[in-house]
């Protein structure tokens, strides 16, 4: 298997408050800047207004084209380049060098970044149903069981009314047994 180095997030948030975004401003060739009121010319999009494009220490952001986001964003923008290339735009711009991590053996597993716990939990939830409309039908089905014996001893003797009340019982857990089954099989 390939393995293949990725920054992580403490080490490109160490890298953007490195970063003087005038130097790189002027890096990057934007003209006219304006250190003053953080305002200059865009150059994404070549604008000629002094002051359409606007920065802080975080992010920068364009009023004339409305593009907008953080120093990476702003070179990806600039030199037409993949996020890691920006990185290491930076990296010679600020001569903050970043450590790269190895996505294989220091990162959590997929199921670790992706699942949030609230769905983690929620399968949890799941399987608890599932095992208490197993033990439910169970149940049910041993009851069901039963009060079929009951009838079937019960054919010959000549107790009507007790027969119906048995025979009704099982109809309704005979009911209860197919909800049960339909919420299993929902979940």
């Amino acid at each position: 298997m390939m393995e293949r180095s990725m920054y992580g997030r403490q080490e490109i948030e160490r890298l953007k408050e490195a970063i003087d975004w005038l130097d790189l401003l002027r890096q990057l060739g934007f003209e006219r800047i304006n250190p003053a009121n953080r305002r200059c010319c865009c150059k994404i999009h070549g604008g000629k207004n002094e002051n359409s494009f606007s920065w802080n220490q975080r992010y920068f952001h364009c009023f004339a084209c409305n593009r907008s986001g953080d120093a990476i964003d702003l070179v990806r923008a600039i030199e037409n380049c993949s996020f890691r290339e920006a990185v290491n735009i930076l990296e010679r711009l600020t001569g903050f060098y970043i450590k790269k991590s190895n996505a294989i053996t220091e990162n959590r597993s997929i199921f670790e970044r992706e699942i949030p716990a609230y769905s983690v939990k929620k399968i949890e939830n799941i399987n608890y149903e599932k095992i208490d409309i197993e033990r439910k039908l169970k149940e049910k089905r041993e009851t069901s069981i039963m009060y079929s014996e009951i009838l079937s001893s019960m054919r010959n003797d000549n107790v009507p009314a007790l027969y119906d009340s048995i025979e009704k019982k099982l109809k309704n857990l005979d009911e209860d047994i197919n909800l049960l089954t339909y919420e299993y099989k929902r979940l």
